[in-house]
């Protein structure tokens, strides 16, 4: 019901019950954390990789669909996983930034939490977000 809601009120597609979840996360988390090390535009790959999910409903633990999200992302993804870290070192990386967001208190997506330790939960809360950016700015 909720992403009937969302879908409708933010006028975007998204399918309520893609085929291709569940989905193997493992391949896109390891391009999203490459792709963040190697300085490129990861918040865009990730939103590439739900796109590919929500959207195109395509399997993203398919390495080729992951390349594909990459590419409209802008972010060559055999490059950055070539040229980056193993895929245990990533996957590494990935079970620190999760044990983190525990111990912050995170508890959904998408969760922000600032320096300060508030927490912001929730894509209905982004307008809570820019404000309290927008504060912090003018601080």
């Amino acid at each position: 019901m909720e992403l009937r809601r969302w879908r409708d009120e933010l006028d975007i597609p998204i399918l309520l019950e893609p085929a291709n979840f569940p989905s193997d996360e493992a391949e896109g988390v390891r391009a999203v954390i490459a792709a963040e090390l190697a300085g490129q535009d990861a918040l865009r790959l990730s939103a590439e990789i739900g796109r590919a999910l929500w959207e195109r409903d395509e399997n993203i633990g398919d390495p080729a669909i992951i390349r594909a999200a990459g590419e409209r992302a802008g972010v060559d993804v055999d490059a950055i996983r070539s040229a980056g870290p193993s895929d245990s070192e990533l996957d590494a990386i990935w079970d620190r930034n999760t044990k983190d967001a525990v111990a912050a208190g995170v508890f959904g997506a998408p969760s922000y939490v600032f320096e300060d330790g508030e927490i912001m939960w929730g894509q209905d809360r982004v307008h809570f977000v820019e404000k309290k950016l927008a504060q912090m700015a003018s601080a």
